[in-house]
Order: C-alpha cells, then structure tokens, then sequence
C-alpha cells in the first residue's frame, strides 16, 4: 500500500496525530505561540484571525489539511519521516489502552476479594435483665469502595508515566 493509501485510508483522528507527531520531529519544541506567528505571518495575517479561522473549521476540515500537511511532506521529500510518523500513530493510544485495561483487572480484583467491603463493623450488645433473661443484639454495618477513589491515584500515576512529557 502506498504511503498516499495510507494517509487517505486513515481514520480523522489518527491523522491529526500524525500530523502531531510529524510537527513535533519537523519543529523540535518550538512554542505553539511562535508556530502561530510564524504561519500568520507565511499567510499575511494576525495570529488572532488565524485563531478565529481554526476555531471555526469542522474536524473534518481540519482532518483534511492535515492530510494535506503529510501529502505535502511527502512531496517535499519526507517520505520517511511521515511513514515514521503513521507507523507510530495509535502507540499511545494502545498504551492508555492497556492502562486502562489494567486498571479495571485490578479493580476487578480488588473487588472479588474484598466482595466490595471496605469496613465491616460488627457491634453486639448483651443485656442481662433482671428476671435473668439475656438479650444479644447484634448489629452490621457495611462500607463498600469506591474502586474510583480507590484507584485514582494509581490511575493518575499510570496516566502520567504512559503520556509523553
């Protein structure tokens, strides 16, 4: 398949990140501020109605530039970079994936082995009356998790490490 397949073949929002991907390896860390003011200034205007034009686009317009922006690599003779860039596209989404998956086996877990009980207090209370009559009471109560709030923090963690800085 050709590397033009591919781009046309790929979903909207995978494209995006390619095109994310591509940007980031063509422009090294250059301030998103600077980026806008730079293309602005390539197409004659403010960086305000720049902004204006972008917020206004569909994602289906801006899905279609950025097939453009790889096209355009592509022509201009960086063919690999944008292959590198759509062989990467998804990794990240497959690591958050597995995250996520992972997150839920634990909860999973959790939950069998606790049976959902964070705190049960079992409370019993004898009475001995005077005709020698004894009363036993007993009274439980339950506190299940919130596998949510439990695991948030880990999740948060994960979360963290699986993004790239």
């Amino acid at each position: 398949m050709s590397i033009y397949d591919r781009i046309d073949e790929m979903p909207d929002d995978r494209v995006l990140e390619a095109v994310n991907l591509l940007s980031g390896e063509l422009l090294g860390p250059t301030p998103d501020d600077e980026v806008r003011a730079n293309v602005a200034a390539a197409v004659g205007a403010e960086p305000e109605v720049l902004d204006r034009s972008i917020e206004s686009s569909t994602p289906k317009q801006v899905a279609d530039l950025g097939r453009v922006v790889l096209i355009a690599a592509v022509a201009d003779g960086r063919e690999r970079e944008v292959g590198e860039a759509l062989d990467e596209v998804g990794q990240k989404a497959l690591l958050i994936e597995i995250v996520v998956i992972g997150m839920l086996a634990l909860g999973a877990l959790h939950t069998l082995r606790t049976r959902g009980r964070e705190v049960v207090v079992r409370e019993q209370t004898v009475t001995v009356e005077p005709d020698g009559k004894i009363t036993v009471k007993t009274t439980e109560s339950v506190r299940y998790y919130s596998v949510g709030e439990s695991l948030a923090p880990f999740a948060e963690t994960l979360v963290k490490a699986a993004l790239p800085s």
